[in-house]
């Protein structure tokens, strides 16, 4: 099993916060799934290993849920897949906002409510900006 986080990072006030998929799997191997770009212009896809209490940008990670261990292997080349927008406005929170409902379209993603009602209040708030 993984456990599912989203990761929001440090920014500026006139800047959009960076946002990437974080998982921690039962061996505590984490990983990082994001969209690198600018808003509006061009995104490409990045997954790496990570060790996230090193990171000195991280401002929270709210946990959205888990994955079983049976659909794990399979998560990574759905993400890679996942589309990548270059209209105006289009950024890294989009692009996890569409991996989580690829993972949820699939079945794998067990939600955690609370945490996912967490996630769309601060989307909601990026989007009314």
């Amino acid at each position: 099993m993984a456990e599912l986080h989203v990761a929001i990072y440090e920014s500026s006030p006139d800047d959009v916060p960076h946002w990437s998929l974080y998982t921690m799997d039962d061996y505590g191997n984490e990983m990082v799934f994001e969209a690198l770009g600018s808003t509006g212009g061009e995104f490409k896809y990045n997954s790496r290993a990570v060790r996230m209490l090193l990171s000195d940008s991280l401002s929270e990670i709210p946990k959205i849920g888990r994955i079983e261990a049976d659909v794990w292997p399979d998560v990574p080349d759905l993400l890679k897949y996942v589309p990548m927008g270059n209209r105006k406005g289009w950024n890294c929170q989009n692009w996890v906002m569409e991996a989580i409902a690829s993972l949820k379209r699939e079945g794998y993603l067990e939600e955690n409510a609370a945490g996912m009602n967490y996630i769309r209040s601060k989307y909601q708030k990026k989007l009314s900006v």
